[in-house]
């Protein structure tokens, strides 16, 4: 018997439901009357009015089912948020949406969607978003966490989009490169001046000699922030912090730039 068909005879309500399309949220809630409840895109489990007997049931559930990676459970301090993710509606994030649909993986494309609401969110100056970019990485991992920050800095419409457009195989390419590898990355945006690059990129290089990596990626759009990069990563300063550059990727047409800095020792 499948957990859709458990949980199904467990509440006959779910039997009209496609739980694929739901996140399940546990919470314990003393001033609800509601054993479970259905809310936006959640269902929610009270514990706090669950007999022993239906916890137990609930339980051997999730867990005869866990290693499907079927479910999704949050902090209750998240919720709002998240609650507010599947209500906000933005025409310019839509159509970012929408024209990565078809492109990203259905895994990727979630990210996505999360990222820009955080970007919102942050626009805004609403909530906690902090713990917004917790749950994003605890959900998708690092791979979440570098797609995130490039959201965060316009990447997506500013760099993907029109790529994608101009050349499909180009995309990828620098798809790949930035995702892939782009755990340690530093993605440069006009709004980041030539004092806050030298802090930011010193930083990188830091963290990279203190944890042992190798390299780490700087990525440039527009001749601005391309020339703000290139001034900064001289020989001279390179050679003191013990790095070597390598340029991987350049698109003259859509002023895009990655370097990759290489750990002398």
């Amino acid at each position: 018997m499948t957990y859709f068909e458990k949980l199904a005879n467990y509440l006959p309500l779910l039997k009209e439901l496609n739980l694929n399309e739901y996140d399940l949220k546990i919470t314990s809630d003393e001033h609800s009357n509601n054993k479970i409840q259905l809310a936006e895109n959640f269902i929610i489990f009270n514990l706090h009015k669950l007999s022993y007997k239906e916890k137990e049931t609930l339980k051997k559930i999730f867990l005869d089912h866990f290693h499907e990676d079927i479910f999704y459970f949050v902090e209750e301090s998240s919720i709002p948020l998240l609650e507010r993710l599947y209500q906000y509606n933005i025409k310019e994030d839509n159509k970012i949406l929408d024209f990565f649909k078809n492109i990203l993986s259905p895994s990727d494309w979630n990210v996505l969607r999360d990222s820009l609401f955080l970007r919102s969110e942050f626009i805004n100056q609403q909530g906690n978003t902090r713990q917004l970019k917790a749950d994003i990485i605890s959900r998708y991992g690092e791979r979440g966490g570098v797609i995130s920050n490039m959201c965060t800095a316009g990447y997506f419409e500013e760099v993907m989009m029109p790529l994608a457009k101009k050349n499909v195989t180009e995309f990828w390419h620098y798809y790949d490169i930035a995702i892939d590898k782009g755990i340690v990355a530093l993605f440069v945006n006009n709004k980041m001046g030539a004092t806050k690059l030298k802090e930011d990129i010193t930083k990188k290089l830091n963290s990279a000699k203190t944890y042992g990596l190798k390299t780490i990626h700087i990525h440039g759009i527009g001749d601005k922030n391309i020339n703000k990069i290139k001034s900064y990563l001289t020989e001279e300063s390179l050679d003191s912090a013990g790095f070597r550059q390598n340029q991987i990727f350049q698109n003259n047409d859509l002023k895009i730039f990655i370097v990759e800095l290489i750990n002398n020792n």
